[in-house]
C-alpha cells in the first residue's frame, strides 16, 4: 500500500509543474504592474506592512519644502497644532482653547524630537538654497 500511495504521489505532479507556476506567477505579476502594484524591492513592502500610522502630505512638502503636523492624537486627547512652517512659535489647542500638554502630548512630542536629526537654522545668505 505504502508503495502505491508513492507512485500515485509522484504520478499525480506533473513534470511541467515549475513552469506552469511561473507562468502563473508572471500573469499575476503582470497584472499588478498594470495596476501600479509592482514593487522592487521586497524589505519596502515587508516595512510597510508593519505601519500601524500614514502621515501624508497634501500640498507643502515639495512646493514649500515644509511638512506640517497640524493634529496630535494620544490616547488622553486630540490636539490642534497652531503655528507657521518653521517658525519657532506656536500652540496646541484642543477645539480652539489653550491647553497644557499633559503627559501623552509631552511623550509623544519627546519621541518626535528624538525620533529625527533634523535642526533649526537661520536662513544663510551666502546659500541661497
Amino acid at each position: 500500500m505504502l508503495v502505491t500511495a508513492v507512485s500515485l504521489t509522484v504520478a499525480a505532479v506533473p513534470e511541467s509543474l515549475p513552469s506552469v507556476v511561473t507562468m502563473a506567477l508572471a500573469l499575476g505579476a503582470r497584472r499588478m504592474a498594470r495596476r501600479s502594484a509592482v514593487v522592487r524591492q521586497l524589505p519596502a513592502v515587508e516595512t510597510l506592512g508593519a505601519v500601524t500610522v500614514v502621515a501624508a502630505d497634501k500640498t507643502g512638502t515639495l512646493t514649500e519644502g515644509v511638512m506640517l503636523a497640524d493634529r496630535l492624537w494620544t490616547e488622553q486627547a486630540e490636539y490642534f497644532a497652531e503655528g507657521n512652517g518653521y517658525d519657532p512659535g506656536g500652540s496646541l489647542s484642543r477645539i480652539g482653547e489653550q491647553v497644557a500638554v499633559d503627559d501623552s502630548a509631552d511623550r509623544l512630542l519627546r519621541d518626535v524630537v528624538l525620533c529625527n536629526d533634523a535642526e533649526l537654522r537661520a536662513p544663510d545668505p551666502d546659500h541661497p538654497d
